[in-house]
């Protein structure tokens, strides 16, 4: 009868070593995965929220006619306000916490300063938002203002700044008033005569209207 061989103590410990090395292989390639598809996700994300932020100040720019800043306060925000044609304002304010912030947007009709629409759009981990005003030429004899809204990063170390913070500033450029650029402004001459005008028609119509009232009651 043939004699069973069994397993040595010197096998067993050499499962267990190539055992313990291919499920910590295993644990790291699914974090690496994991923490990949989390990176991926906030940058799909924050692009999206980009996206949506261009699209609204672009519209807001083109339709404002004037922009100015309204300073800082002591929560370190900042604010700036757009003056739309229909007598209502366009207001941005950048508001940050430890890691992140928002920019809030506040729509306000010229009807007391009734609050028509609010939105907010998430900026990108440890970034800063500004607005400033240049002059852009669009031709040599014609120049146009330019308003930009600048996303910078802040200083931080870039080990915690993480992956889906940029490394370099985001620009969103806007020209102002640029829905207005074909309007041609009347002079204060053309406004009164369009004035003198509009009266002389009235008169007219009334003088016309009374002969005719007063056929109808000598008739009755």
């Amino acid at each position: 009868m043939k004699q069973r061989r069994g397993i040595s103590l010197v096998e067993v410990m050499i499962t267990l070593t190539i055992g313990s090395v291919v499920m910590g292989v295993a644990a790291m390639t699914l974090g690496t995965l994991f923490r990949n598809e989390r990176v991926a996700r906030d940058q799909l994300s924050q692009g999206v929220q980009l996206a949506r932020l261009a699209e609204q100040f672009r519209r807001d720019v083109h339709a404002a006619t004037a922009v100015a800043a309204e300073g800082d306060d002591e929560n370190a925000t900042s604010q700036w306000k757009l003056d739309l044609p229909s007598g209502g304002t366009v207001t941005y304010r950048a508001v940050y916490r430890e890691t992140d912030g928002e920019l809030l947007r506040t729509e306000t009709t010229s009807e007391q300063g009734a609050v028509a629409r609010r939105d907010a759009f998430a900026l990108p981990a440890n970034t800063t938002a500004a607005i400033e005003v240049l002059e852009h030429d669009v031709q040599e004899d014609r120049a146009a203002t330019l308003v930009r809204l600048v996303i910078s990063p802040a200083d931080v170390d870039p080990n915690i700044a993480g992956r889906s913070s940029p490394k370099r500033p985001i620009d969103i450029d806007a020209v102002l008033a640029k829905d207005h650029r074909f309007a041609v402004p009347k002079s204060a001459a053309e406004e009164k005569s369009a004035e003198e005008t509009a009266a002389a028609e009235k008169d007219a119509e009334k003088a016309t209207k009374k002969p005719s009232d007063e056929e109808d009651g000598g008739r009755e």
